[in-house]
């Protein structure tokens, strides 16, 4: 349920818009971190002791909005984004009035020997996957 309209469900569109548009000032996220975050997990399980009480799961970098369209692009067969143009509304939501910044991982990397193995191309492909029939991936030709 949306924090705007509380109580009422968010109406799906019919057809997802032909192209994605991000805000203009949008910098970018982490990568979806699936593998990440369970190889995380795993470490403080096993961990002989943790010296905190939270622990920030995450990729340990941050990618582009250019960057992760792009890839999407190259994956899948007729996706086109945009950045928004000064005025026009972006059909991205970010959840947000901005963007966070990085998550930090060194207390992880301390006390486990938790070391991110993704790039965003990898992350995004094991996340497109891990979403199944949910996401239909077509090759590019």
């Amino acid at each position: 349920m949306s924090e705007a309209s509380p109580g009422k469900r968010a109406q799906r569109p019919s057809r997802p818009p032909r192209t994605a548009k991000a805000p203009p000032d949008a910098r970018g996220a982490e990568p979806p971190g699936q593998p990440e975050d369970n190889a995380a997990v795993l470490e403080l399980l096993y961990a002989r002791s943790r010296r905190h009480q939270v622990y920030n799961l995450a990729a340990g970098f941050m990618w582009s909005i250019a960057d992760f369209c792009g890839q999407l692009q190259q994956v899948c067969s007729g996706f086109e984004w945009r950045f928004a143009q000064p005025g026009e509304q972006a059909n991205i939501d970010y959840y947000a009035p901005h963007d966070r910044s990085a998550m930090a991982i060194e207390r992880l990397r301390s006390d486990t020997a938790f070391l991110p193995r993704y790039n965003l191309a990898e992350a995004l492909s094991d996340y497109l996957q891990w979403l199944g029939p949910a996401f239909k991936v077509g090759a590019r030709s």
